[in-house]
């Protein structure tokens, strides 16, 4: 927002958090105008990959989870898990590993909120899975505990999005689309956001082969 704010003194900016469900049916009835969201299988809309992210595995304070230890998924389905409530990114990627494996997700709880989601794991209600960057100051403070994901690796996708019908200028668009790209490269090369940049043409909505599949 700081790099937004600099480039666009005058433009104001409004901040819309939510699971990529909801926010790809705000961008279809021009409520949002750029998001940032997990892919979607949706001709609607324009989009690039942005980052790929490893999922981890975080417990409570007391449990016994480790970065230098490896679980595997066939470990990780018997946990209580505390799952996304929507049913796109990780709980999508969570189910679809299970249903290669041939094995059953334990869910003891879902939510649409990932701080809810950190709170009941804290609290020792069960485990979750996301990406490290979600969790790293939780992590730091000693209130969670991670362990990296093995057979399979598990990882999380993002990207920049917008639809065909953009109320703002598409040249606006495609500046605020440059200028996320060039923070999340900047942010995955010093490591403060532990994921891997995906270098893509620049993102553009005027250009058709930007669309989704």
């Amino acid at each position: 927002m700081a790099s937004l704010t600099a480039a666009f003194p005058n433009v104001h900016f409004r901040v819309s958090i939510a699971d990529t469900d909801t926010l790809v049916e705000r961008m279809l009835k021009g409520a949002v105008d750029l998001a940032v969201i997990n892919p979607v299988p949706d001709d609607r809309l324009f989009y690039r990959h942005l980052l790929i992210e490893d999922l981890v595995l975080i417990g409570g304070p007391r449990s016994d989870l480790s970065p230098t230890h490896a679980v595997a998924f066939s470990e990780l389905v018997k946990l209580p898990l505390v799952m996304p409530a929507a049913p796109t990114g990780i709980r999508n990627t969570l189910e679809n590993a299970a249903l290669r494996l041939k094995v059953a997700i334990t869910s003891r709880l879902s939510t649409d909120s990932m701080q809810v989601t950190k709170e009941l794991v804290e609290s020792g209600l069960g485990y979750a899975v996301m990406p490290l960057a979600a969790c790293t100051s939780e992590v730091e403070a000693g209130r969670l505990h991670y362990a990296p994901i093995r057979e399979p690796e598990l990882t999380h996708q993002l990207g920049v999005a917008a639809t065909a019908q953009l109320e703002p200028p598409r040249e606006f668009a495609a500046k605020v689309g440059i200028l996320i790209r060039e923070e999340v490269e900047r942010l995955t090369a010093s490591g403060v956001w532990p994921a891997h940049f995906v270098p893509s043409p620049s993102w553009d909505p005027n250009i058709p082969e930007a669309q989704t599949h």
